[in-house]
């Protein structure tokens, strides 16, 4: 029974270290939205398998691999990136997976990449500290000044803009898609009633005259 307590509780205490280190995740997406990581793995398509080192020199030659491996590797629990290990390689090679090709740039220049950035300015970061004193005092609006920062900087309003169009024109083209199969779905069925009408008429002519 004291085991199973003991148990209990060093799980507890690992669930609450996971809770406060939780910021890692989302800043280390941000650090590898700054190095243009997907872009570079991406390549037109291509999704070839790369090292850290062969990433690093796409995007920074005088990069530290190792500390770029330790975030890829991270992120292949996250499914941003699939881990390849062959024999004869002394590096292991990531590749992007469906939800790290979200972050690639298309012709547009857009992705959600850009979002992933807007998220986490330094202005809008600094605000979540400030999250117990709109419990404290309900004047309190610990976003209201992060959010006006984006008037007061061009390039902030700018990058923001950015990252919405980013965000809404996947959905604009996934809406797109969905009215195109409606319309052929629509087509079909009428072509199909015309036959079946067509169809009918023709029974109906032989009938007639048999």
């Amino acid at each position: 029974m004291a085991d199973e307590k003991t148990e209990t509780r060093n799980n507890a205490r690992l669930a609450i270290l996971e809770l406060a280190n939780m910021i890692s995740v989302p800043m280390s997406l941000n650090a590898i939205v700054c190095l243009k990581v997907p872009d570079a793995i991406w390549q037109g398509s291509s999704n070839i398998p790369l090292s850290a080192s062969e990433v690093l020199a796409h995007v920074l030659p005088t990069g530290n691999s190792e500390n770029l491996r330790r975030i890829l590797r991270m992120f292949t629990s996250y499914d941003v990136f699939s881990e390849h290990i062959a024999d004869g390689f002394s590096e292991r090679k990531y590749s992007l997976t469906e939800i790290g090709k979200i972050l690639v740039t298309d012709g547009e220049g857009l992705s959600y990449a850009v979002y992933v950035l807007q998220h986490h300015q330094d202005t809008l970061v600094k605000a979540w500290p400030l999250q117990h004193e709109a419990v404290v005092d309900l004047k309190e609006e610990p976003f209201v000044k992060a959010n006006a920062y984006y008037g007061d900087k061009p390039e902030m309003n700018e990058l923001m803009q950015k990252a919405m169009s980013g965000v809404s024109v996947p959905f604009v083209l996934f809406m797109k898609a969905i009215v195109e199969r409606r319309n052929v779905g629509i087509i079909r069925m009428n072509t199909e009633q015309r036959r079946k009408t067509k169809k009918s008429q023709m029974v109906s002519f032989f009938h007639y005259f048999g």
